[in-house]
């Protein structure tokens, strides 16, 4: 079952994927150019402002650990970093070719890479709330708390629109769904006209012969059972069945009329 069906409420998820995949390339490559500028230097920057934060602040050495770390793998840190990011902005290009198509497997490795993308920056937020916790006013601590959550769901939506858009093309090219609706997703058939190719199919008849106010139904059960009847009122065709059939009735009739009488 898809997570949703429109895109911020108006849109379709075709749509949305489409929108989704130039606003993730335009994000990506702005901060991907403005790092690669900077070298493998940014990561010493950003060791060196966390350093002097936890020594100012009085924090506990063990969190110079990630500092350090960034300043030792600086290099390899900053190819992954533009590897990752480079074949990213080429899935946001596949994404919306992917859309357009309605093709679910070019939708893939963008999904797969954009749910990279959320799972680092979702720890690499909490590693952050954790460290500045103790050494900020708890105003300042709520607003970066809440900020950066609503970053991350942000992101966290517009990744479940291509999702959401990849489980609608595996429906809508599915047999059942064809065979109710046509072979064009875009253009599907009026539910009229579904309807009447649904009344093609052909289904067995069985005849039933209704009994009003006969309350013995147990005669009826047992003779439903005798010839592998599925309906405890459904009669065979068969010659002796209508005949037991019109015994019982009769009857029943008689037994009434002398009640009556």
């Amino acid at each position: 079952m898809p997570y949703y069906r429109v895109f911020c409420t108006f849109c379709s998820v075709r749509l949305g994927a489409i929108i989704v995949g130039i606003i993730s390339f335009i994000e990506i490559a702005i901060y991907t150019i403005i790092i690669s500028t900077k070298g493998s230097d940014f990561f010493i920057t950003i060791a060196k402002c966390a350093e002097d934060y936890i020594r100012d602040n009085g924090l506990d050495a063990g969190y110079l650990s990630y500092p350090r770390y960034l300043e030792t793998n600086k290099d390899t840190l900053f190819t992954v970093f533009i590897s990752f990011h480079g074949v990213h902005l080429v899935t946001c290009v596949v994404d919306i070719i992917g859309a357009f198509l309605l093709n679910q497997w070019l939708l893939l490795p963008y999904i797969l890479l954009e749910m990279t993308r959320l799972f680092v920056a979702s720890a690499t937020f909490c590693i952050f709330m954790i460290v500045i916790k103790k050494a900020i006013n708890l105003g300042y601590l709520i607003t970066y708390w809440v900020s950066g959550t609503f970053v991350i769901l942000l992101l966290g939506y517009l990744w479940a629109c291509v999702l959401s858009l990849f489980q609608v093309i595996f429906i809508v090219k599915s047999e059942k769904y064809r065979s109710v609706y046509g072979d064009d997703p875009l253009h599907p058939l009026q539910a009229a006209n579904a309807i009447k190719s649904m009344k093609n199919t052909k289904v067995e008849r069985v005849k039933i012969f209704p009994s009003p106010n006969f309350k013995d139904t147990e005669k009826l059960k047992s003779l439903t059972k005798s010839n592998n009847c599925d309906h405890p009122f459904a009669i065979s065709r068969s010659q002796r069945i209508r005949n037991e059939y019109m015994e019982m009735r009769r009857n029943y009739l008689n037994e009434t009329s002398l009640g009556h009488g």
